[in-house]
C-alpha cells in the first residue's frame, strides 16, 4: 500500500482517535465528582487530611525545600506556557479548518486540567472542611478581668517595642532570614500542636511581589508546590504575621480565621521576643475592640500601643493606601471566589472574627455590656492565664 495513502488515513478523523481523550476525560471527571461529594463530609476531610494531605504535603515541601526559588512561581510560568501553547494550537487548527483536532486537543486541555483539579483537593480542598479548631480558653471573664488581662500584654508590648531597631519607616527590622523564619516556625508548630510537623520554607515572591503588593495580597501557600510564597514589599512586622499564616496553610489549616487564630496564638505564646512583638502588632487590635464596648477613655487611653508601634502602623497604613487601585478590588474578588468555591461562604470575610456584644450588667457603681469574645480573643486569654500558673 502506498506510505502516503496510509498517512492520509491516519489523519481522517475518527471516534476511535478520540476515544482515549473522552476516556481520559470521563474518567477524571467522575473522580473529581466524587472527590467533591467526599469533600461535604467533615469526618471523611479530617481523615484524608490527617492521612493524606499531611503526607502529600510534607514530601512537596522538602521536595521544593531542595532548591531556593519559589516553585509555585516556577509553576505558574510553565502552567501559562502550556495554556498559552493549547490555546495557539486549537486556533491553529481551527483556521486550517481542523476542528476535529481542535476538539481533541481541548478534550486532552480538559483532562489535564481536572487532574490537577483532583490532585489539589487532595492536597488542600479537602482541609477546607475539617473538623474546627477548638477555642484557646472557655473563661469568659468579665470587664474588670478582661481589663486586667489587656495591662497585662500592654506592658510586654511596650517593652518589646522598645527593644528592636527599626528602619527609616519606623518599621522593627526582622533580625531572622526567611529561612530562618520557616524553621522557626516549624519549632513553633510542634509546640502548639503537640507534635513533630514536618518542614516547610517560607519563599519570597521575587516575581509576583510586585502585582501581589497593587492586589493586596501578602502572600500565598500553593500545597501541591509545597513552598509557602511571600509578598517582600509588605512591612517587615506584617510579612512575619503573614508567614506564621502561610506555614498553618502548608500544614492543612486552610480556612483563614482558623490560620490567623493558630498564628496569633503561636505568636504572642512564643518565648521569642520578636515573634511575640509581631503577634501583638498584627493583633493586638482585637484586645482594644473588645474594650471599645465598654469604653472609658482612661482605661482605654492606658492600654493604647506606644508611639513607636503607631508610627510603624501608620507607615503600614499609608504603604497598602498608596497601592490601592482597581487591582485590589479585582485580588480581593478573585479571592473571596476561590474561598468560596473551597467552602467558605463568607470570602474574604473569613479572616477576620467580629466581637459580639450581649445584655446590660451592673457592677459597682458602672454598667456594662457583656462580651462574647471571638478566637483571637480568647488566644490571648488562654496566654493569660497561663502566666498565672
Amino acid at each position: 500500500m502506498d506510505t502516503r495513502i496510509v498517512l492520509d488515513e491516519l489523519k481522517k478523523p475518527s471516534i476511535k482517535r478520540l476515544l482515549p481523550a473522552l476516556i481520559s476525560l470521563s474518567v477524571s471527571v467522575i473522580f473529581l465528582i466524587i472527590l467533591l461529594i467526599l469533600r461535604t463530609n467533615s469526618a471523611v476531610c479530617e481523615s484524608i487530611t490527617r492521612n493524606v494531605t499531611l503526607k502529600m504535603n510534607a514530601w512537596a515541601g522538602a521536595s521544593s525545600g531542595k532548591v531556593s526559588f519559589s516553585v509555585f512561581e516556577t509553576f505558574l510560568i510553565v502552567a501559562v506556557a502550556l495554556l498559552i501553547l493549547f490555546v495557539i494550537r486549537i486556533i491553529a487548527l481551527l483556521a486550517t479548518k481542523r476542528g476535529f483536532f481542535a476538539l481533541r486537543t481541548l478534550i486532552v486541555l480538559f483532562s489535564l486540567a481536572t487532574l490537577f483539579g483532583c490532585y489539589y483537593l487532595f492536597t488542600a480542598g479537602f482541609a477546607y472542611n475539617r473538623a474546627l479548631l477548638p477555642i484557646y480558653c472557655e473563661e469568659n471573664p468579665d470587664y474588670y478581668e478582661f481589663y486586667e488581662a489587656v495591662k497585662y500584654f500592654k506592658n510586654d508590648y511596650d517593652v518589646l517595642s522598645e527593644k528592636f531597631a527599626r528602619d527609616e519607616n519606623g518599621s522593627v527590622i526582622s533580625p531572622y532570614t526567611l529561612d530562618e523564619l520557616g524553621e522557626i516556625f516549624r519549632k513553633e508548630y510542634s509546640r502548639i500542636l503537640g507534635e513533630e510537623v514536618f518542614s516547610f520554607d517560607c519563599k519570597p515572591l521575587k516575581l509576583l511581589s510586585g502585582y501581589f503588593t497593587k492586589t493586596g495580597i501578602t502572600g500565598i501557600t500553593f500545597t501541591p508546590t509545597g513552598d509557602c510564597g511571600l509578598n517582600v514589599y509588605q512591612p517587615p512586622s506584617e510579612l512575619t504575621g503573614t508567614a506564621a499564616h502561610e506555614a498553618a496553610h502548608s500544614l492543612g489549616i486552610m480556612r483563614e480565621r482558623d490560620a490567623n487564630v493558630i498564628s496569633c496564638y503561636l505568636l504572642i505564646s512564643s518565648d521569642d521576643d520578636y515573634l511575640r512583638y509581631c503577634g501583638y502588632y498584627n493583633y493586638y487590635g482585637y484586645l482594644l475592640n473588645a474594650l471599645a464596648l465598654n469604653y472609658e477613655k482612661n482605661e482605654y487611653a492606658a492600654v493604647y500601643p506606644s508611639y513607636l508601634v503607631l508610627k510603624e502602623a501608620d507607615y503600614q497604613a499609608k504603604f497598602w493606601a498608596s497601592q490601592k487601585s482597581f487591582l485590589d478590588e479585582v485580588g480581593d474578588f478573585f479571592n473571596s471566589l476561590y474561598l468560596k468555591m473551597s467552602g467558605v461562604k463568607e470570602g474574604t470575610a473569613n479572616y477576620y472574627s467580629h466581637t459580639i456584644s450581649g445584655d446590660e450588667y451592673v457592677q459597682g457603681d458602672r454598667t456594662f455590656v457583656k462580651v462574647e469574645y471571638n478566637e483571637f480573643q480568647r488566644a490571648f486569654l488562654r496566654v493569660y492565664y497561663d502566666s498565672l500558673e
